[in-house]
């Protein structure tokens, strides 16, 4: 298997029910952080990840902040598999602050095993993110740590169902971090 989108084409059919949960699905929700929700997902709005292709479909992506070509592809074809359309999204969060050098972002999927999945994003495209990691080298904690260890515990207070959580790049440490605090 080459890729994630080979894996939707082969796989994508499939529910949790009949091929549980595994790396490469863990490895596709941490890319989901990535989406452009700003445009799709109100605050504490909970919709299907089919409804939030449907309103991906709408933008004018030339006008969103996507960081990967491929996404444009991506989120449509996990909205229209059986394996990801009926998962849920939530507590959507991006947060750019200058004057902190914060650039921090999150989402909520509720599994349809009544598990959660909580995904923190990496670095994005602005120069405030990538002063963030800067400072990761050199400081106790960046703001973005302390973002995730308050809205990680925020999940598990309101689901109180088991978490998994996931990021890439700098959303894996936002996730370590988080999970350890």
């Amino acid at each position: 298997m080459a890729n994630i989108f080979e894996y939707l084409t082969w796989r994508g059919d499939l529910t949790l029910k009949q091929s549980e949960f595994n790396e490469i699905d863990n490895l596709i929700l941490a890319r989901f952080s990535y989406f452009p929700f700003d445009h799709i997902l109100n605050p504490n709005e909970t919709i299907t990840i089919k409804e939030a292709g449907k309103r991906f479909e709408k933008l004018d992506v030339a006008k969103e902040n996507i960081l990967q070509k491929e996404d444009i592809d991506l989120f449509p074809q996990m909205a229209k598999s059986m394996r990801f359309a009926d998962m849920q999204i939530t507590k959507y969060v991006n947060k750019i602050n200058l004057e902190e050098e914060k650039q921090f972002g999150a989402i909520t999927i509720l599994m349809p095993d009544d598990t959660i999945y909580v995904s923190f994003r990496g670095t994005d495209n602005t120069l405030v993110g990538w002063k963030e990691d800067f400072n990761m080298s050199f400081r106790e904690n960046v703001p973005s740590q302390m973002d995730a260890v308050s809205y990680l515990n925020e999940i598990a207070r309101i689901y109180q169902n088991p978490l998994r959580i996931g990021g890439h790049s700098k959303g894996g440490n936002m996730a370590v971090y988080a999970a350890s605090f």
